[in-house]
């Protein structure tokens, strides 16, 4: 068995085989490594941050879907106080409250790196009440806000000071309460 010459030429290495012929082989040198090592650097913080970024939008399409929800379920009984007013604020106790609380807890849960707030913000303006003598519709609208705390788990979380980023959600509907009428 006939041996073979190695001989090396810089950074490329050349074979010379039986038959006189010269061939090249692979580079001696590591650049493919230290290109993986660089484009590793810059892409695994990138994509890391694209995730992040992907939880804030999840966390601001699921408070504004909250949002909703709750604000219908805040006008679909009596409001707060069956006087003509604008911008009144409706309290724990009021009912339209304890609807929106009740469609709040009950619905949304998430197993996501996020939590909507317990307490919701909700004011009222009733634009005409009907006469108790008749019944009717009220008219009148419910303003409902929520907040909902998203908390990144890669990059974005460490950049934020309180661990979190609260996103805020407003959604006004109309009452679609109507007062019964009275038994004659």
């Amino acid at each position: 068995m006939a041996a073979h010459c190695v001989s090396y030429h810089q950074s490329t290495r050349y074979e010379h085989t039986r038959g006189g012929r010269v061939r090249a082989g692979r580079p001696a040198g590591g650049q493919s490594i230290i290109e993986l090592g660089v484009v590793l650097i810059v892409a695994v913080p990138a994509i890391l941050l694209l995730v992040d970024c992907a939880f804030l939008v999840i966390g601001a399409a699921t408070n504004d879907a909250v949002c909703r929800d709750v604000a219908r379920a805040a006008s679909s009984g009596p409001p707060g106080l069956l006087e003509v007013g604008e911008g009144r604020s409706v309290s724990a106790g009021g009912a339209p409250y304890q609807r929106a609380l009740a469609v709040l807890n009950q619905v949304w849960i998430t197993n996501m790196p996020m939590k909507v707030r317990d307490t919701v913000s909700i004011s009222e303006t009733i634009t005409d009440v009907p006469p108790e003598t008749t019944g009717g519709a009220i008219s009148g609208s419910v303003t409902v806000e929520t907040t909902i705390d998203v908390f990144p788990v890669f990059l974005a979380g460490g950049v934020v000071a309180s661990g979190s980023i609260p996103m805020t959600s407003r959604h006004t509907v109309p009452y679609t309460y109507v007062a019964p009428r009275p038994a004659s």
